[in-house]
């Protein structure tokens, strides 16, 4: 797939499988069809409005919205309802000191985590219930002596 005009940090598929999307150093989200794997092809012009590298992508798990982690310190949030027409949910969640550089979903949808780096070392979660409307989940989890790369959460 070319498209991205520097290097890729992140890709993830929808949970239908037939829609990837991937995280570029060069500030964009873009999403790809993939239901035919010998001809995949960009679905839409790149999701723009990070100002810097973005490190991470997640699809929630009805598939409905697109989380991004960017290393300017922001977690965006994407309606990909319609995979021709994405478009940004709500102001971009904010708390983070350092890049943002991990987001994942937990399996009802209804909490994303981020991970910091740097000196921010932190994990964060958001009630994204009302993905229009996000909001913290209590305080940043502390205690990490250097970056978070990675989140994740139990099945159940």
């Amino acid at each position: 797939l070319s498209g991205h005009t520097s290097t890729v940090w992140s890709v993830a598929f929808a949970p239908d499988g037939r829609t990837l999307a991937s995280a570029g150093n060069d500030k964009t989200v873009r999403l790809w069809d993939v239901t035919d794997p010998s001809t995949p092809h960009s679905l839409n012009q790149p999701l723009t409005g990070h100002t810097n590298q973005v490190h991470s992508v997640a699809f929630s798990p009805d598939g409905r919205t697109l989380a991004s982690g960017c290393a300017d310190r922001r977690v965006r949030l994407w309606d990909v309802t319609d995979r021709s027409a994405p478009h940004p949910l709500g102001k971009p969640l904010t708390g983070h000191t350092d890049p943002a550089l991990a987001v994942a979903f937990s399996p009802d949808g209804r909490t994303l985590a981020s991970a910091g780096a740097n000196n921010d070392r932190t994990v964060r979660l958001w009630d994204v219930t009302d993905p229009s409307a996000p909001h913290p989940l209590g305080k940043p989890l502390t205690g990490h002596t250097d970056s978070v790369w990675s989140v994740a959460f139990t099945p159940d």
